[in-house]
């Protein structure tokens, strides 16, 4: 869970590592801590909520994520020559480590900025889900996603300020099929600059920007998940987006 927080005239900020445990049952974002996993995509949402009330924290949606890992890409970042290193952590250690000196110093090109002072986990360690959703009326959205559908109602269809709905391809007529290159052409038609449409050829591809899997939500997989997982080398990144997977969380 990437966790974000919206302060007037200031910006957003954005979680350094991926969310982990208190012993008080809330969470946390600390460096060489074991990342908080397999919780529902509405838990997770309401967590995100109520870490911060006052600087309006919440689950990261698909443009939020993206204006972090555009800016990596930029000249204010590691840049498009280089790659971000994957945390590869079999532990699910946030930073890839659980030796603080270690990420500050050896795991660094984990940052989205290639230093101490960047974004750490947008590669590996665990896929994260993200705030949004494509809206095919499956019932995984209001079962898993209770929280994030504003208390399950069956009419909230819009995008707010915390959530991002996709339109579906079976939205129109109750005849059409929930198809999954179909909603990745809908993503581009009305959400271009998610990091989504842009940076895959398809959204049914393995490989889309820096190697990225490019795998669009589509029928009992309406979620979306971005960063890869430890193991998945060559699949994982900034620009990595698929379809419901291990449940880890960032604001």
């Amino acid at each position: 869970m990437l966790v974000v927080g919206i302060k007037k005239y200031l910006g957003i900020w954005v979680a350094k590592f991926e969310a982990s445990e208190e012993e008080s049952g809330g969470v946390n974002f600390l460096p060489g801590v074991s990342s908080l996993r397999n919780l529902n995509i509405g838990d997770m949402y309401t967590r995100s909520e109520d870490y911060n009330t006052k600087l309006n924290s919440h689950m990261v949606k698909n443009s939020e994520w993206g204006a972090v890992a555009y800016l990596s890409y930029s000249n204010y970042g590691i840049g498009s020559k280089d790659k971000i290193s994957i945390n590869n952590s079999k532990d699910y250690y946030t930073g890839g480590s659980n030796d603080t000196k270690t990420i500050y110093s050896t795991n660094v090109n984990q940052s989205t900025t290639g230093n101490e002072y960047g974004v750490f986990d947008m590669k590996g360690c665990c896929s994260e889900y993200v705030a949004a959703y494509v809206n095919n009326g499956n019932s995984k959205i209001r079962s898993n996603g209770k929280s994030l559908t504003k208390s399950g109602e069956e009419d909230v269809t819009k995008s707010t300020n915390k959530v991002t709905v996709y339109e579906a391809s079976n939205s129109k007529t109750e005849e059409t099929v929930d198809d999954q290159g179909s909603n990745y052409d809908l993503s581009g038609k009305n959400n271009f600059g998610d990091a989504l449409y842009e940076t895959s050829t398809s959204g049914t591809v393995d490989k889309g920007w820096q190697g990225g899997v490019s795998q669009y939500p589509y029928q009992e997989k309406p979620f979306f998940l971005r960063s890869g997982i430890y193991n998945n080398v060559d699949n994982g990144g900034n620009f990595y987006f698929y379809l419901s997977g291990r449940r880890i969380f960032r604001l």
